[in-house]
């Protein structure tokens, strides 16, 4: 039949793989091709690599000891492919790429190789591509006298020597003839359709005479075709998927953020509630103790006149028995008037009824406290945000807090056509600015955040009321209206109130008197975080900063047709000019000046946080600045983050500070000169419209920078992707962090401290078998 073996030649030599071949050496040169040959689970070359439905490569030993039944599940994408172990298909491309990169390590380890023809055992000097033999000098004449035709896939072990894998690799993709596995000398020319086999021309003429044949290459570039078409439709729906990613992330941190906010509010609540207890607990006390003094002063009066009664009754008793038996005649005549009228006086005595005033001081207890006392907390639907460009955006729930406004009060908020919103028996409402209503044509806001408009009201302000009763108006922007009863009978009731946050807006630089902008950029020796600064700006209004340095590391051609900079004889020149450079040291010193002299720097640039940033901390730690610089600024802004919050794509092709200048400043500038660079961001920061919640969102600190930094020798491991990273970099937490908590509670510590702060993928195995290693 026509049906052949594929092979190390055959899959170098097919079209079709040699475009597969391009874009994997494309995406591999960065970071060596040996990265792509690596499992997913052990991080090592992959042996026997098999090949999940997902297209995820993993050793099959691995894959083994993960399987847990019939079907296996990718550990990285969790899809399950509905196969057993033993019925998985080969990563043949995988296998063949590793046995020319490992053939490539044997020439290049092997100081001397013996020819593979002669008996001599002698040193061969050349490699036959075709016939993939090392031959010695004799042999290597045999073989072009008995096969001319190899003599251009001939090359010397030396010039091999000096290639780089994609170098070497080029070289053997080159095309070549495919012999049919059933008829000899017969060449692969035709591709059956019917039967979906590759054949020579003898297999059409034989067996497949009445199928539906094409020639080889027709077919192979058919199939380039489609491959290319579903890759293109891929591409598009990848986006749509980095998008919804990006938005279920954000929702996620909004929920977490919103989360601790409703923690604080319920803390608060029960607070109040405590205070008021105490409160009530020192009114009761009170009133019990004046109620306690009353009663016990009445009763003291009583208990003393009772006590005086029984005093004269004694002395009458005392008097009366003496005087009956001691007395003379006459001492009776004498006294007997005063004794009497004594005794009469106290047979009128009458003792006090106490039934009478038997009174007593009772607590009342009021009906008992409801089960759910301070409210309840629930879930609702949120609206859903549309934009210009068809999409929709997840809207940011925001935590209420109460208006002191009773719900008995017949006043109306009638100040700029306020609505008050109360849930029913609520006791505090929330007032609601109606804003005029706007539409989208409307051209006094349109802008690059003019798409965030709405003709639906919007939280203008609240008051918040303190334990203290002090009053404080705070504006505020919703989507989401949190209503907490305090009768004790309510619930936390959620109100889709349709909200939403506010386009915003910056007429020039409009800034805080907390905080100077101050405009950075830098122009390298390359494009990678370990190059040399040759140039540093910075501007802020009408001060300009800025310094050349000349590098102690060689400018790369590409940095060089990007910049213009170049060293020759100890000598920086930009475009053919030479140029007075200072020292780093000098340079960041007189940096730190210029921003000492500002009040409270925020160090803005674009695209600052993956390349100018970390530079700058590079250096910053090896001069011992790192402190110094520290404590001088407030934070940095990176406005690639800003211009992708605020500028809609459809009206860019790109985020890059050139097109966005060319869009919103509607000119063109000399990008890549770093001073010039900083002033034009600095003009086109001024006509951004966003709001200070966007800005804020768009800044990071020194110590998120440092632990994204400290992440990156996981990135490149791949033992972590960027996403995680950012996430991790912006909570806070860095290699060691990790490390500890590795080093403390092993994996299922980091799984629990991972998951803690949100972060559900299964990263933990990867840095488990990591810090491990």
């Amino acid at each position: 039949m026509g049906l052949i073996q594929l092979n190390c030649s055959f899959f170098m030599g097919n079209p079709l793989t040699q475009k597969l071949f391009s874009l994997v050496m494309e995406t591999q040169l960065a970071t060596g091709l040996e990265e792509y040959f690596q499992c997913g689970l052990c991080n090592k070359p992959a042996t026997s690599p098999k090949l999940l439905e997902c297209l995820h490569t993993f050793c099959a030993g691995c894959l083994e000891r993960e399987s847990n039944g019939s079907d296996v599940t990718c550990p990285i994408c969790e899809m399950v492919t509905k196969k057993g172990l033993s019925s998985l298909p080969d990563n043949i491309f995988v296998s063949n790429l590793q046995n020319c990169v490992r053939k490539q390590h044997q020439i290049l380890e092997s100081a001397e190789q013996r020819c593979a023809s002669c008996e001599e055992n002698t040193s061969a000097e050349s490699v036959c591509l075709e016939c993939d033999k090392v031959l010695c000098n004799k042999c290597l004449h045999t073989h072009q006298v008995l096969m001319p035709d190899h003599k251009k896939h001939v090359e010397t072990l030396g010039t091999l020597r000096k290639l780089n894998s994609d170098e070497f690799l080029k070289i053997l993709r080159r095309s070549k003839d495919l012999l049919c596995s059933s008829h000899e000398n017969q060449t692969i020319s035709l591709y059956c359709r019917t039967c979906s086999m590759w054949l020579c021309v003898l297999c059409a003429l034989l067996e497949h005479k009445d199928h539906d044949c094409t020639p080889v290459r027709k077919q192979i570039n058919l199939l380039k075709s489609e491959l290319q078409e579903t890759l293109a439709a891929i591409v598009t729906k990848q986006e749509e998927f980095v998008e919804s990613q990006s938005q279920l992330e954000q929702l996620v941190d909004d929920m977490n953020r919103d989360k601790y906010k409703l923690e604080d509010l319920i803390k608060a609540r029960v607070q109040a509630a405590l205070q008021k207890v105490q409160e009530e607990e020192l009114r009761l006390l009170n009133e019990l103790q004046v109620l306690h003094s009353s009663k016990t002063q009445k009763l003291q009066v009583s208990l003393n006149s009772i006590e005086n009664v029984l005093k004269r009754m004694e002395v009458s008793k005392n008097v009366v028995s003496q005087l009956l038996r001691y007395a003379t005649e006459q001492e009776i005549l004498k006294l007997q008037g005063t004794i009497k009228s004594a005794l009469t006086e106290l047979q009128e005595e009458k003792p006090m009824d106490v039934h009478v005033d038997s009174t007593i001081i009772d607590f009342q207890e009021c009906c008992k406290f409801p089960e759910k006392m301070l409210g309840n907390v629930m879930i609702t639907r949120l609206k859903h945000e549309s934009t210009l460009d068809g999409k929709s955006s997840l809207p940011r729930c925001r935590i209420a807090v109460h208006c002191n406004k009773e719900v008995g009060e017949s006043s109306k908020c009638n100040f700029n056509k306020r609505k008050c919103y109360a849930a029913p028996e609520t006791s505090k409402k929330l007032c609601v600015k109606e804003e005029p209503s706007s539409c989208p044509n409307d051209d006094s806001t349109a802008g690059p955040s003019s798409h965030q408009q709405s003709c639906t009201p919007s939280i203008e302000c609240v008051t918040v009321i303190t334990d203290s009763n002090r009053q404080e108006q705070v504006p505020m922007f919703m989507d989401t209206v949190v209503i907490v009863r305090e009768d004790g009978a309510g619930d936390a009731i959620w109100r889709e109130s349709g909200a939403e946050m506010p386009s915003g807006g910056q007429d020039g630089l409009q800034q805080s008197t907390e905080e100077t902008l101050v405009f950075f950029n830098l122009e390298t020796t390359g494009l990678e975080n370990d190059c040399d600064i040759v140039q540093m700006s910075a501007v802020s209004g009408e001060k300009i900063f800025n310094k050349y340095i000349l590098p102690s590391k060689p400018i790369s051609e590409r940095a060089f047709a990007i910049n213009g900079f170049q060293v020759l004889d100890g000598v920086l020149y930009l475009r053919g000019e030479p140029l007075q450079a200072s020292s780093l040291q000098d340079t960041l010193e007189a940096f730190l000046h210029f921003l000492q002299s500002l009040a409270s720097p925020l160090i803005i640039g674009h695209n600052i946080w993956r390349f100018d940033a970390p530079i700058l901390l590079r250096v910053l730690q090896e001069l011992s600045m790192k402190d110094q610089f520290d404590s001088c600024i407030t934070g940095f802004l990176d406005t690639l983050f800003l211009a992708n919050v605020v500028v809609p794509r459809s009206e860019v092709s790109s985020y890059r500070q050139k097109e966005l200048v060319k869009v919103f400043l509607k000119k063109c500038y000399n990008a890549h000169n770093a001073v010039e660079d900083a002033k034009s961001l600095q003009e086109l920061y001024s006509v951004l419209k966003f709001t200070p919640e966007q800005k804020k969102s768009s800044q990071f600190s020194f110590s998120q920078l440092e632990c994204h930094v400290s992440l990156r020798p996981l990135l490149k491991k791949k033992i972590i992707f960027s996403q995680l990273a950012g996430k991790l970099a912006e909570q806070g937490v860095g290699f060691e962090k990790l490390q500890s908590t590795h080093q403390q509670d092993g994996e299922e510590g980091l799984k629990n401290f991972l998951r803690s702060l949100g972060h559900i993928e299964p990263s933990y195995i990867r840095l488990s078998w990591f810090f491990s290693k």
